[in-house]
């Protein structure tokens, strides 16, 4: 502010002094002193207009909690070197919500300044990257312009996956890679684990060589497997998260259902993710792994904004149901409307399967979920809880390694 005023002054000194006295030395002295202005403006607005930047996202695909690298340029193309630049760079604001310390640097003739942003997203989803502010000091300090870099980009930030190796589904064909509870589905080619010999088991299933060595009778189990046409339903209804302020429940629903996913698609199951926004049904379909990358696209965009509950979402998602359809709804909370929905389609010849993700500390919810899983069990319907803080594999395979 204070070199601005003596600038002031100095101008009206030196105007004053050509108008009244005149003559060559005062003119002379007044057009030296207006080019001394005008030199350091045009350099400033040459680089406002050739400065470039460009900002560069990771070519990988980045999941939930992993540590991202964003990088970004400053080139100058100009024959003219810039002693006096302020970078304020804000690309991950947006992400994180913190704003890096400004970088004040000269850039030299055909110069380049390359830079990169290490930022952590949390949360699964479409993030805007930010924005580089470049401003533009001449020497003398006088003037200073600002160049936005804009980043029109989204980062695109996919759910993490925890890989399974055992989750059993009802089968509806007797061929296939999916663990199935059907005894009369086993594959006598691939032994699951070993136990006690139990009276009336089979010779031809006792694993004579390890009984020898440790003096015990031990009985081969085999995997039982078998195919079918499993629909992946979601819970949207907005209803249902209603004690997720912090969307961790969502979170963990969706990485649940991403983990079930790669599941079905490494054992080339008819697979159909569904989830109702806005009052349409969105829906994706996949029977190999070479639809992963679709299948996790959809659960990037999963936002339960929906005003229809659970039980009409999975009456409308089985209208054109075909008989022996595996349904697995995923949802915060189970009620009796939903419970009553899925006896109603299992007397429709459909296998409904409820995994209920939640946060078992919570009050009231968790434990009314629980107490009516308890009688859905009893109707032959299979009800999985993972509470927020237990792993998904443990969750889903717990029962698989107890024979439930």
């Amino acid at each position: 502010m204070r070199h601005k005023i003596k600038l002031i002054i100095t101008a009206a000194v030196v105007f004053g002094f050509a108008a009244i006295v005149g003559g060559r030395i005062p003119y002379f002295l007044l057009y030296f002193y207006i080019l001394s202005l005008l030199i350091p403006l045009i350099h400033c607005l040459m680089g406002r207009k050739w400065l470039k930047g460009q900002l560069q996202l990771p070519e990988e695909d980045i999941i939930a909690g992993q540590e991202v690298k964003l990088k970004y340029l400053v080139s100058n193309p100009l024959p003219i070197a810039f002693s006096w630049l302020e970078l304020q760079n804000e690309i991950g604001y947006r992400l994180t919500g913190i704003k890096e310390d400004n970088i004040v640097f000269p850039l030299e003739a055909k110069g380049l300044l390359r830079g990169e942003t290490t930022v952590v997203c949390r949360r699964r989803g479409l993030y805007e990257t930010g924005e580089i502010l470049l401003k533009i000091k001449d020497v003398m300090n006088i003037y200073t312009f600002s160049k936005r870099i804009k980043a029109p980009m989204q980062l695109k930030v996919y759910p993490q996956i925890t890989t399974l190796t055992h989750f059993r589904i009802r089968a509806s064909q007797q061929m296939g890679d999916i663990s199935v509870k059907d005894p009369l589905l086993q594959d006598i080619s691939e032994v699951s684990d070993l136990r006690q010999y139990n009276a009336g088991d089979s010779v031809k299933r006792i694993h004579w060589r390890l009984s020898a060595k440790r003096d015990e009778l031990l009985v081969k189990n085999y995997e039982q497997k078998g195919d079918t046409q499993i629909l992946l339903l979601l819970d949207s209804f907005v209803g249902s998260y209603k004690e997720d302020w912090e969307s961790r429940i969502e979170d963990k629903l969706v990485e649940t259902a991403a983990s079930i996913t790669e599941y079905c698609l490494k054992r080339n199951v008819q697979l159909s993710l569904c989830h109702i926004t806005e009052g349409k049904n969105r829906i994706v379909k996949g029977d190999n792994l070479q639809y992963i990358k679709k299948f996790m696209d959809e659960l990037v965009l999963f936002r339960p904004t929906e005003g229809l509950p659970l039980e009409l979402q999975a009456e409308r998602a089985t209208t054109a149901a075909q008989q022996g359809l595996s349904l697995l709804l995923l949802t915060p909370q189970l009620n009796k409307s939903i419970g009553a929905q899925a006896i109603h389609l299992k007397r429709k010849n459909l296998n409904p399967i409820f995994i209920v993700v939640g946060d078992k500390s919570g009050e009231g919810q968790w434990a009314d979920s629980k107490a009516l899983g308890k009688r859905l069990q009893m109707e032959g319907i299979p009800v999985y809880f993972i509470d927020l803080k237990q792993d998904i594999r443990s969750a889903l395979e717990g029962k698989y390694e107890k024979g439930a």
